[in-house]
């Protein structure tokens, strides 16, 4: 068993002491020294960097230079390839390689630690053991999320497209409908037999990622006045409340989204998983806005900056599954 474990940096990758958490270059040995001393196997590792960070400091560049670094090895005689990430960005990051290398013929496993190794809290050894496993279990390929929970027995593995954001002050990980697809329990991989699939595009794109994204997000909140600059802005996505609504009561947001329209913006808002809409969502077709089907943020939000990065017709992409990111209701 052969795998290639292309290091970023982040938290996995770090060090604290008494004032602040920094990288540190030896943390990528202990990583791996950890792993072989604990499980006897024959796993050899092959490790590569295409640059370091914080991955709260990610912008499109680091993900650029990930993407061309797994598309230059995805093709070579791996078994698999695992990404080690910081947690603040894991989602975006793990989902630009989803939709790039959806269709790859081996499972690339992004991992990341909610403290440094050296911490006794540290969830970092057992993300990284499981995502060996997973690659050793060989019950899929694509992209995938190995992460445990503080108070979780197992590390689950998500689909990154159907993975949330972290909620305030947390670094737990979770999936959307716990749409997780496997766990490991520590001798095995286990698939949820709930795990909803759904479209995969045929298509091998790799994509590019711009600096600028374009995109201008709005989160719901109590008392926007929806005074918001479209000067730079190719796309608007709407973050709405946890039941899928936003104030459409007061005008503001017709008379927004009429100047969105003005200029040819797409706007788009999330849904949720409610068997009824409130009444206060009937008026989004007459302001033009565009309903996504059951979908993260995160999904939608590196979808959209695909298409303003790479001159895609916006609302048709948006409209069209690429990698899993729809999920399915009853």
């Amino acid at each position: 068993m052969k795998i290639l474990v292309i290091i970023t940096g982040g938290t996995i990758g770090s060090t604290s002491n008494s004032q602040y958490t920094s990288l540190d270059i030896n943390k990528q040995y202990v990583l791996l020294d950890t792993y072989k001393k604990n499980n006897a196997d024959d796993v050899e590792f092959e490790i590569i960097s295409p640059y370091r960070i914080l991955s709260e400091n990610l912008t499109a560049n680091e993900i650029n230079l990930l993407i061309d670094c797994v598309a230059e090895n995805v093709k070579k005689d791996y078994d698999g390839i695992i990404v080690t990430h910081g947690t603040d960005t894991l989602q975006y990051t793990s989902v630009a390689l989803s939709y790039c290398f959806k269709n790859a013929d081996k499972p690339i496993v992004v991992v990341s630690a909610n403290y440094p190794l050296d911490n006794i809290k540290s969830n970092g050894h057992k993300n990284f053991e499981a995502a060996v496993k997973f690659i050793e279990s060989r019950v899929a390929n694509g992209v995938y999320v190995a992460y445990k929970n503080t108070n979780s027995d197992n590390t689950n593995i998500h689909i990154p497209t159907r993975l949330f954001t972290h909620l305030e002050n947390t670094d737990e990980v979770y999936s959307i409908s716990q749409q997780e697809f496997a766990y490991y329990n520590g001798s095995d991989i286990v698939l949820n037999k709930s795990f909803a699939k759904t479209a995969i595009d045929d298509s091998n794109e790799v994509y590019r990622f711009c600096e600028k994204t374009g995109i201008l997000v709005i989160s719901s909140i109590v008392g926007d006045s929806f005074n918001y600059d479209l000067s730079d802005a190719k796309a608007v996505l709407i973050r709405p409340y946890h039941s899928g609504t936003i104030n459409t009561a007061d005008g503001v947001l017709g008379a927004f989204c009429e100047k969105a329209k003005a200029k040819n913006i797409p706007v788009f808002i999330l849904s949720c998983n409610l068997k009824a809409d409130y009444e206060s969502t009937n008026v989004f077709s007459s302001y033009g806005i565009t309903k996504l089907p059951l979908s993260t943020f995160v999904s939608q939000y590196m979808k959209l900056w695909i298409a303003t990065s790479n001159n895609l017709n916006i609302t048709e992409f948006m409209q069209k599954e690429i990698a899993q990111e729809f999920v399915k209701t009853e």
